[in-house]
């Protein structure tokens, strides 16, 4: 499989049929330009303390991971959607709507202070006290049974910020990656972004890694360039960008590198 010819089909496909923020963050991961215009096209920072539902807490979280994604975490407008997220902290340690139930306050709790950590702007305080959160919460029982979204929050959040319980939270996370992963639960993509989120190649006592995941991606990508998730709030454009993203931070360069390197082989 040569790795130019799947991100050359992949920059079709989004180029095709993606919103022109996905084709942004397609050129910032392939072609290493456009950074500006997805910027843009992410839009302005609200103000500190303005209230968001938690359907407004996970679109704010998604606005970090395209900064993410794109090597922009040291962005303003990561500064700015950090210090509105940690305004909206909980005095419990928390973050989330009254009437959520707390499975999803403690799922909350780790994605958004997951997500702090891996920032400049986190706030030593803010971290401390929604870890204390977490550990207070923490049974290995949130993590059993093909919970993804409850492994995520979790490894984020501990393989991020240090914390007292961090080891035994992640090697229980660990173990259940992995499962979900060989009994085929756990999707390649979705597993694989696991990872990403936690800005990591490996879970510990996890015994799959960046490269067996990363080749069962490279497996699954559609004649036409895309790749296709189930589920239907991530369509097939969404998706392709979304393995894009895994790929390169898996290691394989951009398609600016490739070719750059293939100008060098016949000069």
């Amino acid at each position: 499989m040569i790795l130019r010819d799947v991100l050359l089909k992949a920059e079709r496909f989004v180029a095709q049929h993606g919103d022109s923020l996905e084709r942004a963050r397609c050129q910032v991961l392939i072609r290493e330009r456009e950074h500006q215009r997805v910027i843009d096209l992410l839009g302005e920072p609200l103000a500190e303390g303005a209230p968001l539902d938690s359907k407004g807490l996970h679109a704010e979280m998604s606005r970090l991971w395209v900064l993410a994604e794109s090597g922009q975490l040291g962005h303003p407008l990561a500064q700015a959607i950090c210090e509105h997220l940690i305004s909206l902290q909980h005095e419990a340690g928390c973050w989330g709507s009254p009437d959520e139930s707390l499975d999803e306050c403690v799922r909350t709790t780790g994605l958004v202070a997951g997500g702090l950590a891996r920032t400049r702007w986190g706030g030593r305080a803010a971290l401390h006290s929604a870890g204390d959160f977490l550990a207070s919460h923490w049974s290995p029982e949130r993590v059993k049974g093909d919970r993804l979204s409850d492994i995520t929050s979790h490894a984020l959040f501990f393989s991020n910020f240090a914390h007292e319980e961090s080891d035994a939270v992640l090697q229980w996370c660990g173990r259940e990656f992995e499962r979900g992963f060989r009994t085929q639960v756990f999707a390649p993509l979705d597993a694989a972004r696991v990872l990403v989120r936690c800005d990591a190649h490996a879970l510990p006592g996890a015994r799959v890694d960046a490269a067996e995941l990363g080749a069962c991606l490279l497996n699954e990508q559609a004649g036409d360039g895309g790749w296709v998730c189930a589920d239907p709030d991530s369509p097939p454009p969404a998706t392709t960008v979304q393995a894009v993203a895994v790929l390169r931070h898996f290691g394989v360069p951009s398609l600016t590198s490739l070719e750059a390197g293939r100008s060098n082989e016949g000069s």
